[in-house]
């Protein structure tokens, strides 16, 4: 007779624990993150994008500075690199400013016409200080993490 009263209650509660899932017990389950999807480009991604090259430069970090260009997609990515090393062994501070002229998909790709002006400080201090401004076009890709440059001209525009 006890048997027939607890095996009803220990059958029901049985096949409600069939039931629980898994995080119940404490046990997620194991997922691929699934890559991160690019947020609207436009003008805000444009003005972080540059902000983030104004940082490298006035923050005189060329590995910040670098890490807005996609190696992989930039043509020529060791020439840039080069440019920076040695923009940076002869300037010892900058200073930036910019000014985005006009954003716009193009194909897959991301197109920003800026206004942008460089200020540089030679080592040593015995010479007066350098400008150099131009109108920088700059190609930009979705790289699945962030909005990298993929291109940009006039090529040169770091070498002086």
């Amino acid at each position: 007779m006890f048997w027939r009263f607890t095996a009803v209650p220990l059958l029901a509660l049985t096949a409600a624990c069939i039931n629980v899932p898994a995080q119940a017990y404490g046990k997620t389950e194991s997922r691929k993150p699934e890559p991160a999807k690019p947020g609207a480009f436009a003008l805000s991604g444009a003005h972080q994008l540059f902000d983030q090259l104004r940082q490298g430069l006035e923050g005189y970090s060329q590995s910040r500075l670098l890490k807005n260009f996609d190696a992989a997609r930039l043509p020529d990515y060791p020439a840039l690199q080069d440019q920076v090393e040695v923009l940076f062994e002869k300037y010892e501070s900058f200073r930036v400013r910019y000014h985005i002229l006009q954003t716009a998909r193009e194909d897959e790709q991301e197109i920003v016409l800026a206004d942008f002006e460089i200020e540089a400080t030679p080592r040593g201090g015995a010479a007066s200080g350098v400008r150099k401004s131009a109108q920088l076009r700059l190609t930009v890709g979705w790289d699945g993490r962030a909005w990298k440059i993929t291109g940009f001209s006039p090529r040169d525009f770091l070498s002086f």
